[in-house]
């Protein structure tokens, strides 16, 4: 995800595998948001909040934050491609 200094009034770049693709800065602010929520407030426990705790120790929420919102956006994506459901428990190790 691309900080809103370089985001411009209606698209952001975002380097990823498939090249540049564009991201709305209000969708930015919800991935964060959406992020925010699986970290704090989410009462299911998922592989993806899981990592996301443990990343928060480590660099701090603000970072933790930002990275879980990418990797939920390319979740997402992946399941939008696929039309796959979300899997909570799917990579969680026991």
């Amino acid at each position: 995800m691309t900080n809103a200094e370089h985001s411009g009034s209606l698209a952001a770049p975002v380097e990823g595998a498939g090249g540049a693709c564009y991201i709305r800065p209000h969708l930015r602010g919800l991935l964060y948001e959406a992020a925010t929520v699986i970290l704090t407030r989410a009462g299911a426990d998922s592989s993806l909040r899981s990592w996301g705790l443990k990343l928060r120790e480590k660099v701090g929420f603000k970072r933790a934050a930002v990275a879980v919102a990418r990797k939920f956006s390319v979740i997402m994506h992946a399941m939008l491609k696929s039309g796959e459901f979300f899997d909570r428990s799917a990579g969680m190790v026991a």
